[in-house]
């Protein structure tokens, strides 16, 4: 287990990431609100998964604001966990890549 880090998220990201940690099982504490535009976030992971968060907050936003919110939106760094690809992809045979990931999907 990792000892607890402090991390930060934009106040126009906590809906995404309250979603996240909830549908990937991840517990956090949210600290009270400083007056800044985000929040402080205690949590028991490394920085990587903590970016993984990161990635898959940005696929949520990006699914919800396009044409067809029903495909789910997935990261290159998710497509190589292929439990985590086949969860989020389960019953639906298909899924765009996050914007930023498209030259790494193509070259995959």
């Amino acid at each position: 287990m990792y000892m607890s880090h402090v991390y930060r998220i934009y106040e126009n990201k906590l809906k995404y990431f309250e979603f996240v940690c909830h549908r990937e099982q991840v517990p956090y504490e949210l600290y009270p609100n400083e007056g800044m535009n985000y929040r402080k976030i205690s949590m028991d992971i490394s920085r990587s998964k903590f970016e993984e968060i990161l990635d898959d907050i940005d696929c949520e936003i990006q699914r919800e604001n396009s044409k067809h919110p029903e495909i789910p939106v997935i990261s290159f760094r998710t497509m190589m966990q292929p439990k985590k690809f086949q969860r989020l992809v389960a019953g639906r045979g298909v899924f765009r890549p996050l914007s930023r990931d498209k030259e790494k999907f193509r070259e995959f």
